[in-house]
């Protein structure tokens, strides 16, 4: 599992915390296949809880001061917690982007930011 060295793991308890936040897709796959299993849970409602996991431990790790981002940036998985990252920091880079991307065209939806498209659904 990759660790985000940003991070002081020992604030984040829970085990399925830090494994929803690892970057290793089969362990991520395996949770959910996890929830999935227990009682029986529909596809749309496994979505949901992974969703809900996914949420909680990200929620964590920025409470414990860690970094959102990792390798592979924010992009559309991160981009709804963009706004408590940030702050009022997001309208500064709002401003950037609308400076240099004036027609909204590089990467829509990615880091949290408006563009004039259809909205961008993840989950």
């Amino acid at each position: 599992m990759t660790r985000n060295p940003n991070l002081p793991i020992a604030a984040v308890s829970d085990p399925i915390k830090v494994a929803l936040l690892s970057d290793d897709p089969l362990l991520r796959a395996g949770l959910s296949s996890l929830l999935a299993q227990l009682g029986s849970i529909d596809v749309v409602e496994h979505d949901r809880a992974e969703v809900a996991l996914w949420d909680a431990g990200q929620r964590a790790v920025l409470a414990a001061g860690g970094n959102l981002s990792h390798h592979h940036g924010v992009g559309l998985n991160r981009a709804r917690f963009m706004a408590g990252a940030l702050g009022a920091e997001l309208d500064v880079l709002q401003r950037v982007k609308d400076a240099l991307d004036p027609n909204g065209i590089l990467n829509p939806g990615k880091l949290g930011l408006r563009h004039p498209f259809d909205a961008v659904v993840w989950p």
